[in-house]
């Protein structure tokens, strides 16, 4: 079952982010440590990429143009997620001063 792993990595993506926006002891660490959010951006594109790869067009047309959209999206979110640490950074430092 092909269509359950890439599910399940897709659902890692979207937990991850969701986790981390909900916790703000995670993104302290994450503001603190850019290399570490910088390894946590590349591995949810990563996931994403490994779901591209087992897209299967052949298979069913309709179905791929669906997971093309999908995947698009998530990667549209972990873009605005990679963003948002530099609007959460600029709001601190404005707070600070």
């Amino acid at each position: 079952r092909r269509t359950g792993r890439s599910a399940r990595m897709l659902y890692e993506v979207l937990g991850d982010i969701w986790v981390v926006q909900r916790n703000p002891y995670l993104q302290d660490d994450l503001l603190d440590n850019p290399g570490r959010r910088k390894l946590l951006v590349d591995a949810l594109h990563h996931r994403l990429g490994e779901v591209q790869k087992r897209r299967q067009p052949q298979a069913s047309s309709e179905r791929d143009a669906l997971v093309g959209q999908l995947l698009a999206l998530a990667g549209q979110a972990v873009a605005r997620f990679d963003t948002q640490f530099d609007a959460i950074a600029a709001l601190r430092r404005k707070a600070g001063t």
